[in-house]
C-alpha cells in the first residue's frame, strides 16, 4: 500500500470507528488513479478535502491515517473512514461490472472488510433514512450523508453502485460466514435431466443443494463426481426447466445475520410455490455457483420472464455464502 500524506486533515488519536463512507473520485479508470488522487490531496493546490484511502484496479493509496480525521463527508468525518474509488457517480450498472471495476471493488472490499473486522463495524448499508434516524454504525455512500444529514450536494457513488454484491465481498473478507445447511428438494419423479448446451449433452440434477458457500459448492461437486456448470449451461438449464419459480425475496439489512434471517424460510417458501406439482427440472430459486474462464463465481437467479438478476460475478472469496446461492450438480453425459 502506498502512503502519500494529504495536506488537509485533522490530527486526532481515534481508537473507535463507526462508519465507512464510500466515494467515487470522479476521475478516469486508470492504473494510476489512486496515486493521482492522493497526489491531488497532497499537492500545493490541494482542495479543502481528503480521504483515508483511494482504490483503483491494482493498488490502494493511503492519504490519512485511520487515527486521524479526513475531510470527506462533513458531519460524519469524526466517526468515519472515507474510501475513494476511481470512476464516476454517473456510471451505469454495466460500467460498474467491467473488468476494471470488478478488480477495484474486490480490492476495496478486502480493505473495507479488514476495517470492519478491526473496528467491529456491522456490515450493512445505511441509507439516508437510517442516517437521518441517528444510525451511524455500518457502511454508506456519500450520497446518503448528503440526503440524510442535509450536507452538501454530493451524490456519489451513484445509483448503480452494486451495493449487494459489494457488501457480500466485504463480509467474506471480514471473516463473517452464514450458517450453512443444505436444502435438498425432491423432484416429482425422475433423476438427472438431459440438457443440451453448445453441442454437448449434460446431465443436470433436478434441483439445487442450498444454501452453500462458493467453496462448499466446489467440494460438493467433486464429492459427487460432478462439476460446476458453466455460465452458458446455467442459462440452458433455465430455458430447459419445466418449473420456473419466482425468485425469493432478499430484503435484509446487509449483515450476515440479517441475510441468514431473510433466507431462513427458503425451503418452506419453495415448497409453497411448488404446491405439490410434479416437475423434472426446477429453476429460479437460487443464484448458481458456476465457472467461467477458470474462475468460480455466482450467476443467474432469473425472473420468470428470463431477465437475469445476477450477471456472473467472481469477486467473492471461496468462503462466501449469503443464503441465496445454491449448487447445481452437473456432469457430461457418458463421463461416469
Amino acid at each position: 500500500m502506498n502512503h502519500i500524506p494529504a495536506k488537509n486533515f485533522s490530527k486526532a488519536n481515534r481508537t473507535a470507528i463507526d462508519l465507512v463512507v464510500i466515494h467515487t473520485a470522479e476521475c478516469g479508470e486508470t492504473s494510476k488513479a489512486a496515486e493521482n488522487v492522493a497526489g491531488y490531496f497532497a499537492g500545493s493546490h490541494a482542495p479543502q478535502a481528503s480521504a483515508h484511502y483511494t482504490v483503483d484496479n491494482d493498488s490502494i493509496t493511503q492519504s490519512v491515517l485511520e487515527k486521524d480525521i479526513a475531510w470527506h463527508a462533513g458531519p460524519v468525518n469524526g466517526i468515519s473512514i472515507g474510501v475513494e474509488h476511481a470512476g464516476y457517480a454517473k456510471q451505469t450498472a454495466a460500467e460498474w461490472n467491467d473488468d476494471y471495476s470488478r478488480a477495484m471493488l474486490a480490492r476495496s472490499a478486502e480493505l473495507v472488510g479488514d476495517i470492519c473486522r478491526r473496528y467491529s463495524i456491522p456490515i450493512r448499508w445505511l441509507t439516508a433514512e437510517d442516517l437521518a434516524r441517528g444510525e451511524r454504525r455500518g457502511i454508506c455512500g456519500h450520497v446518503d450523508v448528503t440526503k440524510g444529514l442535509k450536507s452538501g450536494t454530493h451524490w456519489d457513488p451513484g445509483p448503480n453502485f452494486p451495493v449487494d454484491s459489494y457488501l457480500a465481498m466485504v463480509a467474506g473478507h471480514a471473516g463473517e460466514t452464514p450458517p450453512e445447511h443444505h436444502i435438498e428438494l425432491e423432484p416429482g419423479e425422475g433423476d438427472f435431466v438431459e440438457v443440451e448446451c453448445n453441442g454437448e449433452i449434460w446431465m443436470v440434477a433436478p434441483h439445487y443443494i442450498a444454501p452453500v458457500t462458493i467453496g462448499g459448492a466446489l467440494d460438493l461437486a467433486r464429492k459427487n463426481g460432478c462439476e460446476l456448470p458453466s455460465v452458458d449451461l446455467v442459462e440452458a438449464i433455465w430455458r430447459a426447466a419445466d418449473l420456473k419459480l419466482t425468485p425469493l425475496p432478499q430484503r435484509h439489512d446487509g449483515t450476515i445475520a440479517g441475510m441468514a434471517a431473510a433466507y431462513a424460510g427458503q425451503e418452506e417458501r419453495i415448497r409453497a410455490q411448488i404446491g405439490g406439482r410434479k416437475y423434472r427440472l426446477l429453476d429460479g430459486t437460487h443464484k448458481t455457483v458456476a465457472q467461467k474462464n477458470g474462475k468460480i463465481g455466482i450467476v443467474g437467479w432469473f425472473y420468470p420472464d428470463g431477465r437475469k438478476i445476477q450477471e456472473f460475478f467472481a469477486g467473492h472469496s471461496l468462503g462466501w455464502g449469503d443464503g441465496s446461492q445454491g449448487c447445481r450438480l452437473v456432469y457430461r453425459k457418458g463421463s461416469r
